[in-house]
């Protein structure tokens, strides 16, 4: 068992985090997580610079849809992210691949209408995966990122087996988003939060 599990699990009853998880999702999400289904196309939010591999990815991230594309006979949802401008070459390597494999389709953006109907969420270390857990969808990183403990972290030497885990992962996630968020970061809402943040700071040798 992980460590996480194993603390959140002394720490919460299964439903006090099941009463934070269904508020975080009509918070955010409205009654959207309330409708979803894991049978349809897997879901590849993209981000930035799709050629290039930089130092926190395993792979680019066109070859990390070449994986996806090699690695399931599933339809596949390439979604381009809205606030990045992509060059006109990357746009025809993804124009390119959507006319080699008819099961791809391109769109941009709609997040949540992806999550609602996708099967899991492959990604580098788009938030959306971590928007994808309160649709209780799983992940699959092919880049590092701070909420991976529930995700599976792709194996570039055996992504079949990475891609049959993503497939079949059902993790706690109200345990885990109320671990990630209550025992881990800072409420800047509440009454104690300017003194966790000055002991914060003073644990790694800020002077305050």
């Amino acid at each position: 068992m992980s460590l996480w599990v194993s603390s959140i699990r002394r720490l919460l009853t299964p439903l006090k985090r099941s009463v934070f998880y269904r508020f975080w999702q009509k918070r955010l999400f409205g009654s959207a997580p309330e409708q979803t289904r894991r049978d349809r196309p897997i879901y590849v939010p993209l981000q930035g610079r799709l050629l290039q591999r930089r130092s926190f990815q395993s792979c680019s991230p066109i070859e990390m849809l070449e994986h996806t594309l090699a690695q399931s006979t599933c339809p596949i949802v390439a979604a381009l992210h809205p606030k990045e401008i992509y060059s006109a070459e990357e746009l025809t390597v993804l124009e390119r691949l959507a006319a080699q494999h008819p099961r791809l389709t391109l769109t941009m953006g709609q997040m949540e209408r992806h999550l609602q109907n996708c099967a899991f969420v492959v990604t580098q270390n788009s938030a959306a995966a971590f928007s994808g857990y309160f649709f209780g969808k799983p992940a699959l990183f092919f880049g590092q990122i701070d909420f991976h403990h529930i995700g599976v972290r792709a194996d570039l030497a055996d992504l079949s087996q990475c891609f049959a885990a993503a497939e079949r992962a059902e993790p706690d996630f109200a345990a885990y988003l109320w671990w990630f968020w209550q025992a881990n970061c800072i409420n800047a809402g509440r009454a104690e939060a300017e003194e966790k943040i000055a002991a914060r700071l003073r644990r790694f040798g800020w002077p305050v």
